[in-house]
């Protein structure tokens, strides 16, 4: 039983390492691609503001939110950073 639990321990600091990695990565793309953002959270929530958009950014997973869209389209979710850039930079 002790191994079962040792494993779900492993893969927990795994997965871990992992989204501290992605949370390097894609904050180091945004600063490479001369993207500003408000950083919270220890930088695990990033906020990017342009005229008519507010992205909600959380690096560690990719995942993202726009609001202050268009009547028509209040809200989009996505993921990934490429996505993410092109909406942007729009």
């Amino acid at each position: 039983m002790s191994e079962v639990i040792e494993g779900f321990r492993l893969k927990k600091e795994l997965n871990r390492q992992e989204r501290q990695k992605m949370k390097a990565a894609y904050t180091q793309i945004l600063i490479d691609e001369k993207i500003q953002f408000k950083s919270y959270n220890s930088g695990n929530h990033l906020v990017i503001e342009t005229e008519n958009r507010r992205f909600d950014f959380w690096p560690s997973t990719g995942r993202w939110t726009v609001s202050n869209m268009p009547e028509f389209c209040k809200r989009i979710n996505g993921s990934g950073i490429d996505d993410l850039i092109k909406l942007v930079k729009e």
